[in-house]
């Protein structure tokens, strides 16, 4: 397993103090409802569209539906349409989706500090948690064996460690992985997705052949 380690007392204190205001941010956002359930998703709709992660906007879309996004503001957001939005929720929005673009570098480019005005300091800082909770989560799961994982629901973990496992079968010579959950329905369900996700792959990702059975998934690689 892969140790953390770091270079002085100041470099652990400067990533135990991110760690704890992004604690706290998303805290914020899921427990004491910073932002509103809609909002939440539209960010994540908007910064997966900045990603070109197709999956992730499927799912996030899917989210957004649940918490009240008409399907015309999904539309509207695929065209960069925010005129429906109040300005609060456009601010989140074009803030997120900025910082996506520029990689969420240490400075802020025009765009997100004009954006950033429209927030307040609190509302910037759990902006930015939800648009960077599933990339920081996958830098761990990339780089640690062993991940314990304090979450809530609906934070798309699950589609996300899929997402990996996926990659992992496609990129990697004959990997085993297992798919576990409280009960067995449950992990025939993540199953089932993964497959999903694999049917929803460019044919060039595709191995000459797949199995899919309630047991597993088995595949062949050329």
């Amino acid at each position: 397993m892969k140790k953390r380690s770091f270079d002085s007392p100041l470099d652990f204190a400067r990533v135990a103090g991110g760690v704890l205001r992004r604690s706290r941010a998303l805290g914020d956002v899921y427990l004491r409802g910073r932002l509103r359930a809609d909002d939440r998703e539209r960010i994540m709709v908007a910064v997966s569209r900045v990603n070109s992660c197709e999956g992730c906007t499927r799912v996030h879309e899917r989210w957004a539906l649940r918490t009240g996004v008409s399907d015309a503001e999904l539309r509207s957001l695929e065209i960069g349409d925010l005129a429906g939005l109040d300005a609060r929720g456009r601010a989140a929005v074009i803030y997120a989706s900025a910082r996506a673009e520029d990689g969420f570098p240490g400075s802020l480019s025009p765009e997100a500090a004009a954006a950033s005005s429209g927030l307040t300091r609190r509302e910037v800082l759990a902006v930015e948690a939800v648009a960077l909770e599933e990339a920081d989560a996958l830098a761990e799961i990339a780089t640690h064996r062993y991940i314990v994982m304090l979450k809530a629901r609906q934070l798309g973990m699950s589609w996300l460690t899929l997402t990996y496992a996926l990659w992992m079968m496609v990129f990697h010579p004959a990997p085993k992985i297992m798919l576990m959950s409280k009960r067995d329905d449950e992990s025939i369900e993540l199953l089932a997705r993964l497959s999903q996700m694999y049917e929803y792959l460019p044919g060039w990702m595709k191995v000459r052949a797949a199995a899919l059975t309630k047991a597993g998934m088995e595949v062949l690689f050329n």
